[in-house]
């Protein structure tokens, strides 16, 4: 009995293994070709790549248009000025002693906070 089971088992392992052996062949094989193409646009085909385009007048072309589009940008932020409502306008300096009062009790729980961290650190 027991080489009937030893028989039978090894013959599952053979039909397994056939079974099996071309899928890990052709995962094997993908893996390798997948490593080889990752090294050689890692490290050969993306840095000649990325040399050409910085060598070429299109990489001076996009850098002086954004040195362009940055100034425009800052410059039309103070061209643009909106006309604000009177009743915004005493809104905003009705509520500044509201603001200083939020600001004082942010900066007393902040430094509150940062006490209780000191001293629990101390002890």
């Amino acid at each position: 009995m027991n080489r009937i089971v030893n028989s039978l088992y090894m013959l599952h392992i053979a039909l397994c293994a056939a079974v099996l052996f071309p899928f890990v062949l052709a995962f094997r094989l993908a893996e390798s070709l997948f490593n080889q193409l990752y090294y050689l646009f890692s490290f050969k085909i993306a840095p000649y790549l990325l040399n050409l385009y910085k060598q070429s007048r299109l990489w001076l072309s996009f850098k002086a248009s954004r040195v362009i589009s940055a100034f425009m940008l800052f410059f039309a932020a103070f061209a643009a000025k909106a006309e604000v409502p009177a009743s915004v306008t005493s809104a905003i300096t009705g509520a500044v002693t509201d603001v200083g009062t939020i600001g004082a009790a942010v900066l007393g729980v902040i430094i509150a906070i940062m006490a209780f961290k000191w001293l629990r650190k101390a002890f």
